[in-house]
C-alpha cells in the first residue's frame, strides 16, 4: 500500500498543492499593487469532492506583462481555474487591487496552510507508532 493511496494524506496534499497555488496568485496581485489597470484574481474555491478526489493539481500559468517575455511552455489544459476578484473601489489609474484584502487572503491562506501540515504531520505519527517506529 502506498501512502497517497490513503484517502486523507491524498486530501491533505491536494488542499496544500491548491493553497501554495492561491499564495502564488496573492503574491502576485501585492505586487502588481501600484500597476495603472491592474485586478486582483485568486483561485476557485476548492471543493471537497476535489479535495478527496485529488483534483484541481494544475499548475498556475506563467505571467508575461511585456511582449518581449520569454513564453513559458504550458499546456493550456493544465491551468488553474482563476477568478477576478470582485472589487467596489477603484483607483483614478483604473486598479482594483485592494491591498486589505490581498492581506486578509494571505493571512488566510497562510493559517489554513499550518493547520493542513499540522494533520498531516499527526497522522504520520499516528501511521510510524501503528507500524511500531515511535517519532
Amino acid at each position: 500500500m502506498f501512502f497517497n493511496d490513503i484517502p486523507l494524506v491524498r486530501g491533505l496534499g491536494t488542499q496544500m498543492h491548491w493553497l501554495n497555488e492561491r499564495q502564488k496568485l496573492v503574491a502576485r496581485n501585492l505586487s502588481m499593487a501600484d500597476m495603472p489597470g491592474a485586478t486582483a484574481v485568486d483561485l476557485k474555491p476548492l471543493t471537497f469532492e476535489q479535495m478527496v478526489k485529488g483534483g484541481s493539481t494544475k499548475q498556475l500559468p506563467a505571467l508575461t506583462t511585456n511582449s518581449k517575455h520569454l513564453k513559458a511552455f504550458i499546456d493550456p489544459n493544465n491551468s488553474a481555474d482563476i477568478t477576478k476578484e470582485k472589487n467596489f473601489s477603484q483607483s483614478p489609474s483604473g486598479n482594483s487591487i485592494d491591498l486589505e484584502q490581498q492581506l486578509f487572503n494571505m493571512n488566510q491562506t497562510s493559517a489554513i496552510y499550518n493547520t493542513a501540515v499540522s494533520v498531516y504531520r499527526k497522522n504520520i505519527a499516528m501511521l510510524r507508532t501503528a507500524i511500531g517506529k515511535a517519532a
